[in-house]
C-alpha cells in the first residue's frame, strides 16, 4: 500500500528588517575635480568631508521595508513492504525571492530597489529526503534456535536516510587595483556579467563550477572627467551562481540486547556520507582585475572545500 501526499506551501512576509546607510556618499563624489584634496592632486578629500552629515561616518538605519516570498510543490509517499522494511519519502520544488535574506543586510540607498530583488541566498530549488527501516530476519532457528544464538543474531535493524538537493545561490565578489573604486562613493559596484556563468550546456567540474571567462568589470573612472551619469555599477544580479549541492547517504545497523528486566544494551553502528563518495562544498568566488582590466584570480569558480569524508561512529548504551 502507498500513501501519497502532494501540496502546495508558500508564504509572504512584508516589512522586514533591513539596514540603510543615510549618510552614504552621492555617486561620483570622490571623481568630481570640485571634490580635490588640495594637498594631493588628483585625489579627492577624506569622506568625512563629502558627506550629506558632514564629520559624521555611517549612519545607518534599519527599516521595516523588505519583502519576502516562497512557493513550493511538495510532495511525499510511504511504502510497508511485508513486515520487515518501511520506506518513505519527500520531495520539494521551491522558490524563495527576496530584497534582503537576514536581518542585518544592508541595501543600497541610492539604486533601485528592484537591484536587490532575486532569489534568496537559501534558495534550493530540489530537496529530496528518503529513509528506510529494515528489520533483518534473524538467522537463529536455522542455525539450531538457541537462546544465546537469538541473543545475539536475532532482531538487528538497518536504518538509513539520503539528502539529495541542489546548491544555494551565491554573489561573485569584485576587488580591482587601479582603480579600487569604481563608483565614487560608499556604494560598491558589482561585477559585469557577460553570458550566463552557469548555462545549461555547462560541464561542472572540480576546476570550474561555472564559467570565470564571463565575469568582467566595470568601466574603469577617471577623476575629474566622471559624472555621476557615468558610472558603471555593473549589471550582475544578486547572487547569480549556485554552489554545489548535497547527494548525502547515513546508514547504521542497530542492535538491542535484553540483559536482566528493564536492563538493555543497545549497539549501533553508524555510517555517514557511508558511500564514501567526494562532496563539493564551497567555490572561489572572488574575482580580481588589474589595472588592465583583465581577472587575475586562476582559480575563480574552483571548488574550494567539500563536505568530508566517511565518518564512522561505534555505540553503546546501557539502560536500565
Amino acid at each position: 500500500l502507498f500513501v501519497v501526499d502532494v501540496a502546495y506551501v508558500g508564504s509572504m512576509a512584508r516589512h522586514l528588517t533591513e539596514t540603510r546607510d543615510y549618510n552614504t556618499l552621492a555617486p561620483a563624489t570622490r571623481f568630481l575635480r570640485a571634490n580635490e584634496n588640495p594637498t594631493s592632486p588628483g585625489t579627492p578629500l577624506p569622506d568625512a568631508f563629502l558627506r550629506p552629515y558632514r564629520g559624521f561616518g555611517s549612519i545607518v538605519i534599519t527599516e521595516m521595508g523588505s519583502n519576502s516570498n516562497y512557493h513550493s510543490l511538495q510532495a511525499g509517499i510511504t511504502r510497508t513492504f511485508g513486515k520487515r522494511l518501511n520506506v518513505s519519502g519527500n520531495w520539494t520544488w521551491s522558490k524563495a525571492l527576496d530584497f534582503a535574506s537576514f536581518d542585518a543586510t544592508q541595501r543600497s540607498i541610492l539604486l533601485d530597489k528592484s537591484r536587490d530583488y532575486g532569489k534568496s541566498s537559501f534558495d534550493v530549488q530540489h530537496i529530496l529526503h528518503f529513509n528506510w527501516i529494515y528489520a533483518l530476519p534473524g538467522p537463529s532457528r536455522r542455525l539450531g534456535g538457541s537462546r544465546i544464538l537469538a541473543q545475539v543474531l536475532d532482531d538487528w535493524r538497518f536504518t538509513g536516510n539520503a539528502q539529495i538537493q541542489g546548491g544555494v545561490p551565491r554573489d561573485i565578489t569584485l576587488s580591482a587595483t587601479n582603480p579600487s573604486d569604481f563608483t565614487g562613493s560608499n556604494e560598491g559596484a558589482r561585477v559585469v556579467v557577460l553570458g550566463p556563468p552557469q548555462p545549461d550546456s555547462f560541464q561542472k567540474a572540480f576546476e570550474h563550477w561555472f564559467d570565470p571567462t564571463v565575469i568582467g568589470r566595470p568601466r574603469a573612472p577617471q577623476f575629474g572627467a566622471t559624472l555621476p551619469g557615468d558610472i558603471d555599477y555593473g549589471n550582475a544580479p544578486k547572487d547569480i551562481v549556485r554552489e554545489p549541492g548535497i547527494n548525502q547517504w547515513n546508514s547504521a545497523l542497530t542492535k538491542v540486547f535484553r540483559l536482566h528486566e528493564d536492563h538493555r544494551l543497545q549497539f549501533s553502528a553508524e555510517f555517514y556520507n557511508f558511500p564514501n563518495h567526494t562532496q563539493f562544498r564551497t567555490l572561489d568566488r572572488a574575482a580580481r582585475f588589474n589595472a588592465a582590466g583583465l581577472q587575475t584570480n586562476t582559480t575563480l569558480g574552483q571548488v574550494i572545500t567539500d563536505r568530508g569524508a566517511r565518518v564512522i561512529q561505534l555505540a553503546l548504551r546501557y539502560s536500565f
